[in-house]
């Protein structure tokens, strides 16, 4: 018996330590991995804005492992040798079957901190192919070209985008940085041409864009009024804000992130990157007023470009995760004290809607999508962790799908079809 209770003291005391051996491992790995991983180069890295890059703004000839968003979890980035986000070689003159797409935008659509294989235009292009819905082409390609905002992406299509003759010239806007930080009358200024329709030429500023009003702040009358309450908002908006950093199951705890810091309890700065709240603010304010018109300049004036060329431009909007989650909203509001009265979140989206529909631009908004979505399947995610704005990988793979669908119904109908330069 004595013998017997020895033999399970050694096994118990062996299936301990290998239990605090195989933590102390784990933890050892975990560590290397994060080591590993604070290594690779971030989203910051991959871009830099030149005007006259043919791909756009990604550097080209690029091929290695890159920061998620995710601790201790790697992406594969790869650009061509002019840029594009792809890793095959575009010549200019595709195959007289192939169906081009030039797909344009800002990180939404180049792929901030997502693998190659995930991002919209990746998964965009599978989905052409895959169903090959037209006898009319043995192939589709999207063409991935990065750009800070719109503006940038006009500049570049009259400069280089042409080039590649797309069938098709796909414009990603985000509601966000896209309408309040471009480059329009600053870095590019708009001209008349022989024929009298618009282009843009380069300024000798070098700086990607104008920065956003520095002293616009969301009015008194956005706020709600002040109570005794406060004190315990502001501490759970801070803890909240602690937390989400600390660890990613509590990453959308707290509400969006405001940028810059200095945004604090009903003092927001109402067109700082990040989400700009004064795009949502009712009545719109005049500097945003002259924000929405420049942007619908820029589009109007984008069109004729693209029409010149025989191609045909289409707009996709890009939401902002206020838009879709209701909690993330509702905490926004009651952490930093706004009053719901005064926003009118759908508003950006349906103004520019109707723009394109004046102005015979096909263009699809994402946000209905991303709301089927959230309704069929509550508490799945669209967005990226720890607040930050772009679509997960989940989030690019619906809008690649409702992309699909808005191009073939457009396609079939014939509004892509090819004109005369």
């Amino acid at each position: 018996m004595a013998l017997f209770r020895t033999a399970i003291k050694i096994i118990y005391l062996a299936l301990v330590t290998a239990l605090i051996l195989t933590i102390l491992l784990k933890i050892k790995q975990t560590a290397q991995d994060q080591k590993k991983y604070d290594s690779l180069p971030d989203y910051d890295e991959l871009h830099e804005f030149d005007p006259e890059r043919e791909g756009g703004h990604l550097l080209p000839n690029l091929n290695g492992l890159f920061k998620s968003d995710r601790s201790s979890k790697a992406i594969r980035w790869i650009t061509n040798s002019k840029g594009f986000r792809n890793e095959k070689e575009f010549p200019y003159t595709p195959d007289e079957r192939t169906f081009r797409i030039l797909f344009l935008g800002d990180s939404y659509v180049d792929g901030l901190r997502t693998d190659q294989t995930k991002t919209i235009g990746y998964l965009l292009e599978k989905e052409l192919n895959e169903k090959m819905f037209s006898d009319k082409f043995d192939r589709y390609e999207v063409m991935i070209s990065g750009h800070n905002n719109p503006v940038n992406a006009w500049y570049y299509y009259q400069r280089h985008g042409y080039k590649y003759k797309p069938d098709l010239v796909l414009l990603g806007v985000t509601i966000s940085n896209d309408l309040t930080w471009n480059s329009y009358r600053v870095t590019f200024v708009p001209v008349k041409d022989a024929r009298g329709r618009p282009r843009l030429e380069k300024t000798g500023r070098t700086i990607n864009g104008r920065q956003p009003e520095e002293g616009l702040i969301i009015p008194e009358d956005g706020y709600v009024k002040k109570s005794s309450l406060d004190i315990f908002l502001d501490i759970e908006r801070v803890a909240r804000m602690l937390l989400s950093k600390w660890s990613a199951p509590f990453s959308h705890e707290a509400p969006p992130t405001l940028k810059p810091p200095l945004n604090s309890p009903r003092h927001i700065y109402a067109t700082k990157v990040g989400i700009p709240l004064g795009l949502f603010y009712i009545p719109i304010m005049p500097e945003v007023e002259t924000i929405y018109s420049d942007l619908e300049e820029t589009l109007t004036g984008f069109k004729d470009a693209v029409d010149e060329t025989g191609s045909r431009l289409a707009v996709v909007l890009f939401p902002v995760s206020i838009q879709l989650h209701e909690k993330e909203w509702d905490l926004l509001k009651r952490l930093y004290f706004l009053d719901e009265k005064k926003f009118d979140l759908d508003y950006p989206d349906k103004r520019l809607f109707r723009l394109c529909q004046k102005n015979n631009i096909p263009c699809m908004d994402v946000l209905p999508a991303f709301k089927e979505i959230s309704q069929k399947n509550r508490g799945t995610r669209l967005y990226r962790l720890r607040g930050d704005m772009h679509f997960n990988e989940k989030g690019q793979e619906i809008t690649a799908a409702a992309l699909y669908k808005f191009i073939r119904s457009t396609l079939e109908i014939g509004i892509f079809e090819k004109g005369e330069p």
